[in-house]
């Protein structure tokens, strides 16, 4: 063996002891029956559940040395948002069964959506700036496709957010839509693997022995965020009401943190390789997985729980997820020439800071909470009245930036609809298979 095969193999040793060292606590409490306080719970489940999306994340990537890249891309899309969508249908599944839950679900879904977007895309650009010294990150053509997703997915979701409710459905339709862009993805042609750190030292192993340790991680670290999630969800909820904070806002920006890193951290790995256009890449696919699939998978959740009913929406979460709704389709239109630069990345991160920051303003200037229970109501009432019209706010402003950029871009935007055309025309072409 060479040297450099030995000490791939050695990484690839430490990588593994170290994720099953993070996990090792969460997986003894759920399996030994034992409850810690919650905020001890919830920091154990969320390492299990992040050690464990490491591993798939490096599985998945390796696993494209033995099935179609195109479709390994889709199955990885899936697999680095897994512990969001346990998470999350953990919640509209408990929804089902106590319809005040419902609001977790929507918090947690568009929280982990305006993270990916807000943070997660301008970190991106941050660091392809401070690497090759250039003001624009440069996005494959094939993201035609993409894109186009991401407008149509946005106008969509919004919409069905309108009604007032998600139904199955709903749920069917966000399903077909990404079934059709997998589909077309299954039947691109694409590029050679390329990968990284501990998935590039999986791909370096002998054709038998690679497929067995894939298969054998890919379970292991799927059977573990199955086994924790549930209870990770129960724990951050009792988390928040020990400490006095809302459980809307602690399920929409503190879990979506945890499952959300994977995904960023493979986008880090992959510039920091020289690789940014496939970085943002992967967080542009991402996006399009969660803003489809895990939207329409919680309406089925939680009919499933609750017989057959639909899953409400307040207005203060109609608000919520309109503005998730308008910040994808200016997170696409900031793409939809085919460059990331400063402008769009800078507007998005701040933006979202400043979502952050109006919430906690709305908060300091709403006064001493009353003690009496018939004012109480009264100013948890308006103080839900401020926070909902803020929303749509963002919502307006969101929406007013992102027509803007559409007509000012609307030639190179024409000229990616056809791309993104071509693409889907290629795909229908039975035949062979794309290598």
């Amino acid at each position: 063996m060479s040297s450099a095969s030995s000490s791939s193999g050695r990484s690839l040793l430490v990588a593994l002891t170290v994720c099953a060292l993070v996990a090792a606590p969460g997986i003894v409490l759920r399996i030994g029956g034992l409850h810690p306080a919650a905020p001890v719970a919830a920091a154990a489940f969320g390492c299990t559940i992040l050690a464990a999306a490491f591993v798939l994340t490096w599985a998945s990537e390796a696993a494209q040395m033995d099935v179609p890249r195109a479709f390994a891309v889709v199955v990885l899309s899936l697999i680095a948002v897994l512990p969001e969508y346990a998470v999350d249908v953990v919640f509209a599944w408990e929804a089902g069964k106590d319809p005040s839950k419902a609001p977790l679900a929507i918090a947690n879904m568009t929280g982990a959506n305006r993270l990916l977007v807000g943070l997660a895309w301008p970190l991106v650009w941050f660091l392809h700036v401070r690497r090759n010294r250039l003001p624009k990150l440069r996005t494959p053509r094939e993201l035609a496709l993409e894109t186009t997703v991401l407008v149509a997915s946005g106008v969509i979701v919004t919409a069905m957010g309108l009604t007032g409710q998600l139904s199955v459905l709903h749920g069917c339709i966000l399903a077909g839509i990404f079934g059709f862009y997998a589909f077309i993805a299954i039947r691109s042609e694409a590029e050679e693997p390329h990968a990284v750190g501990p998935a590039a030292a999986l791909m370096a192993m002998d054709t038998g022995v690679r497929r067995i340790a894939v298969l054998g991680l890919l379970c292991l670290a799927a059977y573990a965020i199955y086994l924790v999630a549930h209870p990770f969800a129960e724990a951050l909820v009792e988390t928040g009401e020990s400490f006095g904070v809302s459980k809307f806002v602690l399920v929409q920006w503190v879990a979506p943190l945890a499952s959300e890193a994977p995904e960023v951290v493979v986008a880090v790995l992959l510039v920091q390789a020289g690789r940014s256009a496939e970085s943002i890449a992967v967080l542009i696919s991402s996006k399009v997985n969660q803003f489809t699939l895990l939207v329409g998978c919680l309406p089925f959740a939680y009919s499933l729980s609750s017989g057959g009913h639909p899953l409400p929406l307040n207005s203060h979460q109609v608000a919520e997820v309109a503005v998730t709704g308008a910040q994808t389709l200016f997170a696409a239109a900031t793409v939809a020439n085919r460059t990331f630069g400063p402008k769009g990345a800078l507007t998005l991160f701040g933006l979202f800071l400043a979502q952050l920051g109006a919430t906690e303003v709305l908060q300091m200037t709403a006064g001493a909470k009353p003690t009496d229970p018939e004012a109480l109501a009264g100013w948890l009432h308006t103080q839900d009245a401020r926070e909902t019209w803020g929303r749509w706010g963002f919502f307006a402003l969101y929406l007013t930036l992102a027509t803007g950029l559409i007509l000012k871009q609307w030639g190179q935007i024409r000229h990616q609809l056809v791309i993104a055309r071509e693409r889907v025309a290629n795909a229908f072409r039975f035949g062979a298979a794309p290598k």
